[in-house]
């Protein structure tokens, strides 16, 4: 019956979300190191290039490779419980 909710795990939808966890947080991580090469290349001096770029180093980069390791820390702690469901079911 569609929308009804029902114990249990569907591996497959699991596994499926997994790998996007994990290549969500893999885009991310490249995205940052992306945008450090612009900041840390950008034709820019003085006080205020300074400011930017140690506000993107010490907090800005920092926080966007927290998102990009709690989503791959989530595809692999959901690949983890598909292979424990499986392991469980015999399947």
């Amino acid at each position: 019956m569609p929308g009804t909710i029902t114990s249990g795990m569907d591996v497959q939808a699991v596994r499926a979300m997994a790998q996007e966890l994990t290549r969500a947080g893999q885009e991310i991580q490249q995205l940052t190191q992306r945008i450090t090469a612009l900041v840390t290349n950008a034709p820019w001096v003085g006080p205020d290039y300074a400011r930017f770029t140690g506000d993107w180093n010490g907090r800005q980069a920092a926080l966007l490779r927290q998102v990009a390791t709690s989503l791959t820390d989530a595809g692999r702690i959901a690949t983890q419980n598909a292979q424990d469901q499986e392991a469980t079911s015999g399947r």
